[in-house]
Formats: structure tokens, sequence, C-alpha cells
């Protein structure tokens, strides 16, 4: 029986010759490349944080609960 190995990804090779501060603004420029084909495209990129102003679910809920139990009560005593 042999035994086998998972691949493992490897780290990518520095590229030859460039320095980190070279390979910083080569990898902008390409982020820029690339963002300019996507607004060609049309392709926008999704918000990544939306502020929405209102409670947050469970207590608007709980607030939701009480005043159908207020609406109820005051009904009730009305008819009774």
């Amino acid at each position: 029986m042999v035994a086998r190995r998972r691949q493992q990804v490897a780290a990518q090779p520095a590229l030859l010759g460039v320095e980190p501060l070279e390979e910083a603004v080569l990898q902008q420029s390409q982020e820029r490349f690339l963002h300019r084909v996507a607004r060609g495209l049309g392709v926008q990129a999704m918000a990544a944080h939306v502020d929405v102003e209102r409670a947050p679910v469970g207590a608007q809920q709980r607030l939701e609960r009480r005043a159908a139990r207020l609406r109820r009560s005051r009904t009730s005593c009305k008819v009774a």
C-alpha cells in the first residue's frame, strides 16, 4: 500500500529582480487595470456596509408584541 499525501498550496515565488515596493506598485497597477475592465463590462462592487436606521429585529418584535397586548387589553376592557 502506498501512502498518498494531500497536495498543498505553495507560496507564490517572488518576482525575480523586483523589490518589494516595485512589487506593490505592480500589484496596484494590475488592480487598476482589472477595475477598468470590470467597469467596462458594467460590473460594480457591492457595498461593504449599509446602515439601516431601524430597531434591531429582536427589539422590534418585542415592541410589536407589547403594542398588540396593549391593544387587546384596551379592546377587552371596552367590550366588558
